[in-house]
């Protein structure tokens, strides 16, 4: 990255889709509606929120908008870290097997028909 392209600049030119903010739906819903970077989402009034997104989403870009203002450089920082996708998150512990000293579910059979 250069010294004169700064995060809020990349915030620009990059999807929606592709960015760490909020979930997946609420980006996939905004790119759905048109938006094709979200610094222009960040840019409505509060009557286009209103008009254009229900009240959960509004909450939500509100938030998004508040963040933004309070340090724009941080806030394009932290969204153009793109969250680790599912399959590169690490493998979850394995189960525990089944203890060999515990009789079998069926274990009122007699050993020589199991």
């Amino acid at each position: 990255m250069s010294q004169t392209d700064s995060f809020v600049e990349r915030l620009k030119s990059t999807p929606i889709t592709n960015l760490s903010v909020e979930r997946s739906a609420f980006r996939r819903s905004l790119a759905c509606k048109g938006f094709s970077n979200l610094v222009d989402v960040l840019e409505l009034t509060d009557p286009e929120i209103d008009r254009m997104f229900n009240l959960d989403e509004a909450c939500k870009i509100e938030s998004l908008q508040c963040d933004f203002r309070n340090n724009p450089e941080a806030f394009a920082k932290k969204a153009l870290e793109k969250a680790p996708r599912a399959h590169s998150l690490p493998d979850p512990q394995p189960t525990r097997k089944a203890n060999a000293s515990r009789p079998a579910a069926h274990s009122h059979r007699p050993e020589r028909y199991r």
